[in-house]
């Protein structure tokens, strides 16, 4: 037999592994698409023509409440249990009857991407879709007493319409799971507020956070802190030198250098007129300062929203640009206006969202937090201009006339190691 008869048959018994729904190839008639992965930015609702989640996030989120059942006392029950699709639910994603195959096959895909919390709030395990059926149901009901008695649809189109003077399409299809998933990072802020201060209780909290705040672009995370202890050392001891910064058509005079133009530009700003530049950066410092309004819209966020701006560097190595206004502005309305209706702070559901897909594509052990860093490094010498800047102590890290203690010292005495 020829090969390639082989490798006909080869496909023809592998076909029958998969079942047809919508995340394995085959649709309803009404939907157009040739591939459809979970980790794809177009997902379903670029692809079918009435289906759409704006309002998902919100009925998962107030309908959590309802009792998961343990799978380990009754595990056949419960997957043998069949949800049933109804009105009500059609509703939630502006879909008629003769759509329901593409609600069952979205509503199974999401359930097992959703995880099952214990008591403790320990992840064991993801529901099963009759489980985030019955979230779905208990969630449009608390959703529709929240908003006086409106229906679903209504509560959807309202919002659906707000949104459209924004003119920039938004999706919403993984915003519920990121949600749900990211629970544990809702206090990321004022957490992260409370450490730093903690950490660093000699920097002024505003002059702290703006720093943070203005070399995290373009940066990681332990890049990030890097540079934001260079630039506090360059504050507190740094000799002003003129530069020119790209993009720029004066000179400016500032002590920072040694860092991406656009950081040293910020710094220079805040220190200048009070303030950052740009929505990002500056929402950042905000919502680490205090501000409960404040959403951060970076790429993980625009990557939540579907919108994700990605091209090619010369080296081939995907990259992604900063959110146009009006995605920043449509994703901060959206955040805004239906975070309070869930009971929480705008930056606590974008720290949410945020946590929640960064687990999900990085895993919970890449997920570290800037006082993770910042504690870290804390005792690495070379990070700090000069040996007498900086003295580390049980109370935090002191700088300038403070800084009385050799660290080099305290590195050979073994109190602080760079391990």
């Amino acid at each position: 037999m020829s090969q390639t008869k082989l490798k006909i048959m080869a496909r023809k018994q592998n076909s029958g592994h998969k079942k047809p729904d919508l995340f394995n190839g085959k649709y309803p008639k009404e939907v157009s698409v040739k591939t459809v992965t979970y980790k794809q930015d177009a997902f379903i609702e670029h692809h079918h023509t009435s289906f759409n989640a704006i309002i998902f996030p919100l009925v998962v989120w107030l309908g959590r409440h309802v009792p998961l059942q343990e799978r380990e006392l009754f595990p056949q029950v419960i997957e043998q249990r069949k949800f049933v699709v109804t009105a009500l639910m059609r509703n939630v994603f502006g879909l008629s009857k003769k759509s329901d195959k593409v609600l069952i096959s979205f509503i199974k895909h999401e359930a097992t991407k959703m995880y099952r919390f214990d008591a403790q709030g320990k992840h064991v395990g993801h529901m099963t879709a009759y489980e985030l059926s019955e979230v779905i149901r208990v969630g449009c009901e608390v959703l529709s007493k929240k908003m006086s008695g409106q229906s679903i649809e209504q509560i959807r189109e309202n919002l659906i319409k707000d949104l459209g003077q924004f003119g920039t399409p938004l999706l919403f299809s993984k915003v519920a799971r990121y949600l749900w998933n990211g629970r544990t990072d809702k206090m990321w802020y004022p957490n992260a507020h409370d450490e730093l201060i903690r950490l660093l209780p000699d920097v002024e909290p505003k002059i702290l956070f703006n720093i943070l705040a203005g070399t995290s672009m373009n940066t990681t995370l332990q890049s990030n802190i890097k540079l934001f202890f260079r630039a506090l050392g360059q504050y507190k001891h740094g000799t002003k030198v003129t530069v020119k910064i790209p993009g720029m058509n004066q000179m400016v005079e500032t002590q920072f250098r040694g860092m991406f133009s656009g950081a040293v530009y910020q710094l220079w700003h805040f220190f200048e007129h009070g303030r950052l530049t740009g929505p990002k950066i500056s929402s950042f410092a905000s919502a680490l300062s205090g501000d409960i309004l404040a959403v951060v819209v970076d790429i993980w966020i625009m990557r939540v929203f579907g919108v994700d701006r990605q091209y090619r560097a010369r080296t081939m190595e995907k990259k992604s640009r900063s959110p146009t206004k009006k995605m920043y502005d449509a994703i901060e309305y959206y955040v805004r206006n239906t975070a309070p209706l869930l009971g929480l702070e705008p930056r606590e559901f974008q720290a949410m969202v945020w946590g929640g897909i960064r687990t999900e594509e990085t895993g919970g052990g890449n997920k570290k937090t800037y006082t993770h860093f910042v504690s870290d490094y804390l005792h690495w010498n070379d990070l700090f201009i000069g040996e007498h800047q900086v003295y580390v102590g049980s109370d935090g890290i002191h700088f300038g006339a403070q800084a009385s203690i050799d660290y080099k010292g305290l590195l050979r005495s073994g109190i602080f190691t760079t391990e």
